[in-house]
């Protein structure tokens, strides 16, 4: 949205981040600042509080760079801040007339909760429980609040309904969108490259490729069940190749019990002798062109989720038409229609494999094609954020 504003003469855009400039992509139209907190959550507050101290202090952090920002003579009419992070905790206070409007993306329950943590014991309830003490703070602060699907503004009390408006973020469907001129001669090649590759990656029209991709290999997105699939998967069939996307990490849920934490090391270790590491191939990062190339060229891309904030990957494997294999939960509900993916369940491994092998044996153009239920694209997303910032001005 900011880059939409920036485009125009008659806004002046600034984006402060806690991210180092140099690292940030540049956007047209927009002057980016960094700032940083002044230290960190101090180890001896108590764990229920230690989140919430963390965000006081980015809310302190960045009100000291608004404050020099003032100080320079730009007077912001409106600030669109990330919820949940302390950053809307105290900008009513420096700018009291100022229009404020708050990205959110959960309110933390028992019910959800239970997929972040290895073991939910009274304690960890009411540790995340407190979570929600600077989202609530920063909800009643801010002028109106945004929040990208209906599943994560059900999970928000009633309190916060008429606040909370649900635009997605948008996908860029310029971008993701079907290859239309593959065709199956056996010359095509498909090539990747990615930061843990230690060359280009060569598919042959000939192999049969199963995918994955996420922000981290963690049991949130289902990563230890994906590697499960596996052994039947490369019994069946002798062509197949397994491509990993992403980093071994846990971006959102908790480690692996090994001395590291590695969910790729730990399920490796659980497979040895029942896959062939040689045809897993673990890609890191890739770039959008490279991540684009991969879903379109996927035999079957896997994409499985507990209940919480579904990854935009979903949404970007659907614009480009891939021939995908979902979980279905609330999150993943409403999303896809019903018959142009594989919809199964996460806790029925067995159900799992059937439903991936039945759909490898197909020849490839009588696979599912992943379809959209709704819009959601950058264009819709972008008209969306245009009327809400006319109606807090019109309203107020």
């Amino acid at each position: 949205m900011c880059g939409a504003l920036g485009e125009s003469k008659d806004h002046k855009v600034i984006y402060l981040t806690e991210k180092d400039y140099e690292n940030v992509d540049h956007i047209d139209g927009v002057e980016t600042r960094s700032f940083k907190q002044h230290r960190l959550a101090n180890s001896t507050t108590h764990h229920y509080l230690h989140t919430t101290e963390e965000c006081i202090l980015k809310g302190q952090a960045l009100i000291k760079e608004i404050d020099l920002l003032l100080a320079d003579g730009f007077c912001p009419e409106l600030i669109i801040f990330h919820g949940g992070m302390g950053y809307g905790l105290f900008i009513n206070e420096l700018l009291p007339h100022a229009k404020t409007i708050g990205y959110f993306e959960w309110w933390f329950t028992s019910k959800t909760s239970q997929h972040l943590c290895n073991s939910i014991d009274y304690d960890t309830r009411f540790k995340n429980d407190m979570r929600n003490l600077v989202i609530l703070k920063e909800l009643a602060n801010c002028t109106r609040a945004v929040v990208p699907t209906e599943w994560q503004k059900n999970q928000f009390p009633n309190l916060a309904e008429g606040k909370l408006k649900v635009i997605f973020d948008g996908v860029n469907e310029y971008f993701f969108h079907e290859d239309t001129l593959r065709h199956d001669a056996d010359s095509i090649k498909t090539i990747l490259i990615g930061e843990e590759l230690n060359k280009p990656l060569v598919i042959e029209n000939k192999d049969l490729i199963v995918s994955y991709a996420t922000r981290g290999m963690e049991p949130l997105r289902g990563f230890p069940e994906f590697m499960l699939l596996l052994p039947e998967l490369f019994k069946e069939f002798n062509n197949l190749k397994v491509i990993i996307g992403g980093r071994d990490r846990a971006a959102y849920s908790y480690t692996a019990p090994t001395e590291n934490g590695s969910w790729k090391e730990y399920m490796l270790e659980k497979l040895k002798g029942s896959v062939d590491i040689e045809r897993i191939f673990f890609t890191g990062l890739m770039s959008y062109e490279n991540y684009r190339s991969l879903l379109r060229r996927s035999d079957l891309h896997v994409y499985f989720t507990r209940p919480y904030v579904v990854s935009w990957s979903l949404f970007e494997a659907i614009t480009c038409r891939a021939h995908m294999l979902v979980n279905r939960n609330g999150a993943t509900n409403g999303i896809a229609t019903d018959d142009s993916v594989y919809w199964t369940d996460l806790d029925r491994l067995e159900e799992c494999r059937e439903i991936a092998v039945n759909a490898l044996k197909l020849p490839r153009q009588n696979r599912k094609k992943a379809l959209l239920m709704k819009d959601y694209s950058l264009k819709k997303s972008l008209n969306e954020w245009s009327l809400l910032i006319n109606e807090v001005f019109q309203d107020h």
